[in-house]
């Protein structure tokens, strides 16, 4: 369970909100989203797809050689 804490965050219970907007309304559904979450005790963030890098969470762990498929 240790590995599940990073920076002080329980990660089970931690929620990023992403939205893309052009007229703001997606931008205030999501807020409306992180607050709802934060009041039933998640730690939750809300960024633009803009300012959202997404290497950390699909960072290959197993990679497959092409074209034989075997792992490396």
């Amino acid at each position: 369970m240790e590995d599940d804490h990073k920076n002080g965050v329980d990660l089970e219970r931690s929620l990023t909100v992403l939205y893309a907007t052009q007229t703001g309304n997606a931008q205030d559904l999501a807020e409306s989203l992180a607050r709802r979450a934060i009041r039933q005790h998640f730690t939750a963030q809300c960024l633009s797809m803009e300012d959202y890098s997404p290497v950390p969470f699909f960072a290959p762990k197993v990679r497959a050689d092409w074209p034989t498929g075997r792992l490396v």
